[in-house]
């Protein structure tokens, strides 16, 4: 029945109830975003992204801290530095048969830590320091000044690590135990920072904000999800931080492609948010929508949007197309009986109605099991006519 009316007069009902729809989808799935958190655009989401990632890196690192300093070991300890020595005499070995060229293939700075460790040694406090030192340096992700490739900045830090290791072995097992777990924790945070926050910020700390954004949002996709990378994302940024970019990324759904797009931007298509809605991991849904009544919410935002998602083909944001739709339906009507016309358009108008009115489909839906009823149905509106 809407197909036969869609080149008449009673398209315009049609069309008035179906942004009417659309409307009301929109407006549910903004309440539905703001119930998660502040939302936003692109840049601004990957901007609160960015910034949680910046204050887990500070934090995490403050914590990191702290479980070395309870390691039960006095700071003035003579620490080992037999694996430290042994890496750096590795990594600046000669060529025996060509000591120019050895030379010229030196890495000056490695030479200087090799000399300077070589005449003296480092207390445990000072080899902590030293390390992260290190550590800071591989994080910067790029080669040092004096040439230190990030390779050997990597083995010169693993071997420090195994000589402290070894200095809290020798202090006792609660020592060794207490290294082990702060150590563990480095681990797991210099993993998360290699990983997941590298793809936040960039190798370089250059990464832009939507682009920030975007790594999120596809992270919980389908197609290019990674549920790891979301869940450990979600819980490094703080909390406000990360409600603000899940809310973002259920605001910004069902945004109308760009031939349906308004001059705002804000122009909202059923199927698009079905689409997208239905394109999320489902795990990933619970972790952008913790709250099981809000995932809820969404999931019957997505539903109505399913079924209605035909109603845009009614739409028309011009208002101009819907004259040349139903031009021919009355252009002849008029040149040879004008009252018949008249008619035939305000019968299609009043079926349009009827389509678009939740009574009034109800009421023709149940005509329509009966031939008998639905005759007199069509009856009674030409009589109203």
């Amino acid at each position: 029945a809407t197909g036969a009316v869609g080149a008449t007069p009673g398209r315009i009902p049609l069309a008035r109830a179906a942004e009417r729809v659309i409307s009301g989808l929109r407006n549910a799935r903004d309440r539905a975003a703001s119930l998660i958190g502040d939302a936003s655009d692109n840049v601004t989401a990957g901007r609160r992204a960015q910034r949680g990632a910046r204050t887990w890196l500070e934090q995490s690192e403050e914590r990191g801290a702290e479980h070395f300093n309870r390691v039960p070991i006095a700071p003035q300890t003579e620490a080992n530095l037999t694996n430290t020595r042994a890496v750096l005499a590795e990594a600046t070995q000669g060529l025996e048969s060509n000591p120019r060229l050895s030379a010229l293939l030196e890495d000056p700075q490695l030479v200087r830590y090799r000399d300077a460790l070589t005449q003296g040694g480092l207390s445990w406090g000072d080899m902590k320091q030293f390390r992260s030192t290190i550590g800071r340096m591989i994080g910067r992700a790029q080669i040092a000044s004096e040439g230190t490739h990030v390779q050997d900045l990597r083995a010169l830090y693993s071997g420090l690590t195994r000589d402290m290791e070894a200095t809290a072995a020798a202090q006792g097992p609660r020592a060794l135990t207490m290294f082990r777990r702060a150590n563990q924790y480095w681990r797991g945070r210099e993993a998360r920072r290699e990983g997941i926050i590298t793809d936040i910020l960039g190798r370089n700390n250059d990464a832009a904000p939507e682009d920030a954004y975007r790594q999120i949002n596809r992270w919980a996709q389908q197609d290019t999800g990674d549920i790891g990378a979301l869940s450990r994302t979600m819980r490094s940024l703080p909390r406000d931080d990360a409600d603000a970019v899940r809310a973002t990324i259920f605001a910004r759904m069902g945004r109308a492609t760009k031939g349906q797009q308004d001059e705002a931007g804000t122009a909202f298509s059923p199927r698009v948010f079905a689409s997208q809605w239905d394109g999320l991991e489902p795990r990933a849904r619970a972790l952008l929508v913790p709250n099981a009544a809000h995932r809820r919410n969404l999931d019957d935002i997505a539903l109505l949007a399913r079924t209605m998602r035909n109603s845009e083909r009614f739409t028309n944001t011009s208002n101009t197309g819907l004259g040349a739709n139903f031009g021919a339906f009355t252009l002849g009507g008029w040149m040879t009986s004008p009252g018949a016309a008249a008619g035939a358009a305000a019968s299609a108008y009043m079926l349009g109605r009827m389509l678009s009115s939740p009574s009034g489909s109800r009421t023709l839906l149940r005509a329509l099991r009966d031939p008998a009823a639905f005759r007199g149905l069509l009856q009674d509106q030409e009589n109203d006519q």
